[in-house]
């Protein structure tokens, strides 16, 4: 417990870095946290918040190295990020922090895709974080705004305009105007 509690301080540290000041230094604090998950994954595979933030941080990683020019580790690593939260929820399929992450990794994944001029898988990729994002907002049945709702509002508007763009360089501009009206 105490080293993933020092490996979630290295990522929330890193978080704030990468905010708040420079991307080199936010990486630095990431891949200090990335060491103490493997070798937890490895102690304890069985264990999903380890998993979770090793998802969350080779995501953070593949951003920032993105940033920096290096695109295709950063592509491979947020492959790498989706399929351990994927691996996650195949055991938990209703957690919405889970279920939050994957969507966003995918949004981002999907930029990637965009950023290549893959459209196509751009926009398939950002169709299945919208998927996600709109069934955990259908599953608040009350509808207020909490920070969490608000947090997956913005995505889902993110998600939906990578979604119009793909779908607009792709020639369907029907399709993308309809789903940049949503």
């Amino acid at each position: 417990d105490q080293a993933l509690g020092l490996a979630e301080s290295y990522t929330v540290l890193a978080e704030l870095v990468g905010q708040h000041f420079s991307g080199k230094d936010a990486l630095d604090a990431h891949q200090q946290a990335v060491p103490i998950l493997l070798e937890l994954n490895r102690l304890h595979p069985d264990w999903a918040e380890v998993k979770y933030l090793l998802a969350r941080n080779n995501g953070a990683i593949a951003q920032l190295e993105r940033d920096l020019g290096q695109t295709a580790e950063a592509s491979r690593k947020k492959e790498d990020a989706i399929a351990l939260i994927n691996e996650v929820l195949a055991d938990d399929k209703q957690n919405g922090r889970y279920l939050y992450l994957q969507a966003k990794l995918r949004h981002e994944y999907a930029g990637f895709l965009a950023d290549a001029n893959k459209s196509v898988e751009a926009v398939g990729m950002g169709r299945l974080a919208e998927k996600v994002l709109e069934e955990l907002l259908a599953g608040q049945a009350d509808g207020k705004l909490t920070p969490e709702r608000k947090q997956w509002l913005i995505l889902l508007a993110q998600c939906q305009g990578l979604i119009g763009h793909g779908l607009e360089k792709s020639g369907k501009k029907e399709e993308a105007k309809a789903e940049l009206g949503k």
